[in-house]
């Protein structure tokens, strides 16, 4: 579990810098939407549907919302021709939907721990009885 943390930890550094990078590219660069930032929607799109089945609904409810309301901002930007806008919540949207897997994933892990923490507390309570005498 611990071996996974800097794993995690890295994955939504790596996203959440993409994401500013991409913003900043964005707002330098405005033009119709295109193919590319489509593909972005999409992915970022499809992104949160990966969260869902990573059981970002339970665990990073916060996370997946913010997704969720990130990809609902780019369709109103699609709606008003904004590329910029558009870009930006398309990426915001995937950035959050990453974070949202990423912490998914650390509680999981981090239940599993707890149970095993538990079998193992059992197991040695179990051989602290039998080693009494009767």
């Amino acid at each position: 579990m611990l071996k996974m943390i800097p794993r995690v930890l890295s994955m939504l550094c790596v996203a959440l810098l993409g994401c500013a990078a991409s913003v900043a590219q964005a707002q330098s660069q405005p033009q119709a939407i295109g193919p590319a930032q489509v593909q972005e929607y999409a992915d970022a799109k499809n992104e949160i549907d990966n969260a869902v089945r990573f059981q970002a609904p339970k665990y990073a409810k916060a996370l997946l919302k913010q997704a969720q309301d990130a990809l609902a901002a780019a369709d109103g930007a699609r709606g008003n021709q904004d590329t910029v806008k558009f870009t930006q919540f398309t990426r915001l949207a995937r950035a959050h939907a990453q974070l949202a897997i990423a912490s998914s994933d650390l509680a999981i892990e981090a239940e599993k721990l707890n149970e095993a923490n538990t079998a193992l507390q059992k197991a040695k309570d179990e051989l602290s009885r039998l080693a009494k005498p009767n």
